[in-house]
């Protein structure tokens, strides 16, 4: 998972809105399933469950971003865009904590190959 900031933040008047952009990847060459439980049933794969939170009283807030489900396009990767909002921000350089949780089950379907010898 990838949280980035898009561009300069500049703000004006107190206040700003600006995107974040989080990017999901499957790095371990399996499925992805919101449930552990159902995976196997075949249903709802390659989807991942996100929950975005900013620290209370930071003055920052996010709209259409507080909790998601998450298509990986391909089983591969995708990504997401929040608006950000700060009020009464001052000058000067601030940072704030933004945490992304991603949910999931997670299988690798695998082969073998099996021989049976007879013995006589």
């Amino acid at each position: 998972m990838n949280i980035q900031t898009k561009g300069p933040i500049r703000v004006f008047n107190g206040q700003v809105t600006f995107p974040i952009e989080i990017t999901l990847s499957n790095a371990g060459g399996g499925v992805a399933c919101p449930d552990v439980n159902n995976c196997m049933a075949g249903t709802d794969w390659n989807l991942v469950n996100v929950k975005v939170e900013v620290p209370s009283g930071s003055g920052l807030t996010l709209q259409e971003c507080d909790r998601r489900t998450v298509l990986l396009w391909r089983g591969q990767s995708n990504s997401i865009v929040c608006q950000a909002s700060v009020s009464g921000a001052g000058s000067g350089v601030v940072q704030q904590v933004v945490q992304a949780t991603a949910t999931y089950g997670y299988f690798v379907d695998k082969s073998t190959t099996v021989s049976v010898t007879g013995t006589k």
